[in-house]
């Protein structure tokens, strides 16, 4: 799940979570996991956006591709 957040690796506690009252600092992965029954992955959403352009989209052929949404922080991921 992609979350407009910055999410702590380890734990998925979000911070900068200023589009999702009542969020900062909760570990919103645990909450969803435990309501739903499954496992949940959570992360920001321009982060899982960008590796969906480099593993499916059209950021295949490229090392590295910028991606930035208005209102988020820039993204790189290199790829492989």
């Amino acid at each position: 799940m992609g979350v407009p957040a910055a999410v702590h690796p380890e734990t998925a506690d979000l911070s900068l979570a200023g589009n999702l009252p009542g969020l900062e600092g909760a570990n919103l992965r645990a909450a969803l996991a435990e309501a739903m029954g499954v496992d949940v992955l959570i992360d920001n959403d321009v982060n899982l956006a960008l590796l969906a352009e480099v593993g499916l989209g059209s950021a295949r052929q490229f090392l590295v591709n910028p991606t930035g949404w208005q209102g988020d922080v820039l993204g790189t991921l290199p790829t492989r």
